[in-house]
């Protein structure tokens, strides 16, 4: 979706909320490959959450630093940077390393690629993706009140972002977590999706099976990130494929993605404009 936009997905902030739960964690893991920058949200309500997302956030760091493959976004580019500064980062326990990474950009007067926080209006003030993956049974965000130009990923069963027809177009929202199989599924009474879906609960199952695994991968507050890079890549070999851009069980329509990709054209635009005024400032000085 952030390409079909016109995101560029390597240097945009990313922002997951719900990160320290299990499908948020590993949507961190994820999304940290090809991201510009990243924030992590967890429950202001809960006083264990600045630890947990601080846990996520070392995680997200040694996964990125220990990576051999190359990687394009920028927040890889960064880790990779400070690791082969610092290359007993590589060996060291990961507790608190992601301390040391935003220490090291900070006293060097530059935002670090990573952060983690519990207000959730700070963090999606500068958002332009947003992944929600929560366990609250309301609603956490309103498109209304969102910076034109963010695309919002919700994952969330009930959703977490409210039901509304005002703000959309300037902002994007989509069901995560649906999948559209190689052949027709009917779930009967059951079936609350647009024909021919499921949640990516049944499909991965219904995926496992045809591929004659025995193991499960989803399970645990844990879940490993080669575990999904393996289901991927079953996926592509058994032709399952992300659902189309739906929301609260209608399609997105071509329409609105062209409304909002001229809205993102327009935001990143401005950002390039405003970018190229800091740099011609900072030469004058």
């Amino acid at each position: 979706m952030a390409a079909h936009t016109g995101i560029p997905l390597q240097e945009a902030h990313v922002v997951v909320v719900g990160a320290s739960g299990a499908i948020g964690r590993l949507a961190s893991l994820m999304l940290a490959r090809k991201a510009g920058r990243m924030t992590l949200v967890g429950n202001a309500a809960n006083p264990f959450s600045p630890a947990l997302l601080a846990r996520v956030a070392d995680e997200v760091c040694a996964t990125i630093s220990r990576t051999h493959t190359p990687l394009q976004g920028d927040l890889a580019r960064q880790l990779y940077a400070f690791a082969g500064l610092h290359t007993a980062e590589k060996a060291t326990d990961p507790k608190a390393l992601a301390e040391r990474v935003t220490a090291y950009w900070r006293g060097r007067g530059i935002t670090p690629p990573l952060d983690w926080t519990t207000p959730l209006d700070t963090a999606l003030e500068d958002a332009d993706i947003v992944l929600v993956a929560t366990s609250a049974e309301m609603a956490l965000m309103n498109p209304e009140t969102m910076t034109p130009g963010t695309l919002v990923c919700d994952n969330a069963r009930p959703p977490n972002v409210a039901q509304t027809d005002a703000g959309l177009g300037r902002v994007l929202v989509f069901d995560g977590g649906l999948v559209a199989p190689p052949f027709d599924i009917d779930l009967g009474p059951f079936q609350t999706l647009p024909e021919n879906l499921c949640w990516g609960c049944l499909g991965e199952t219904v995926l496992l099976t045809l591929a004659g695994e025995t193991r499960d991968f989803s399970i645990g507050s844990r879940l490993p990130l080669d575990g999904a890079d393996h289901i991927a890549r079953l996926a592509e070999e058994h032709g399952f494929e992300p659902a189309p851009a739906q929301w609260y069980g209608q399609h997105l329509t071509s329409h609105q993605i062209e409304t909002f990709a001229q809205e993102v054209e327009s935001r990143w635009t401005r950002r390039e404009v405003r970018l190229g005024s800091e740099l011609h400032q900072r030469a004058l000085l």
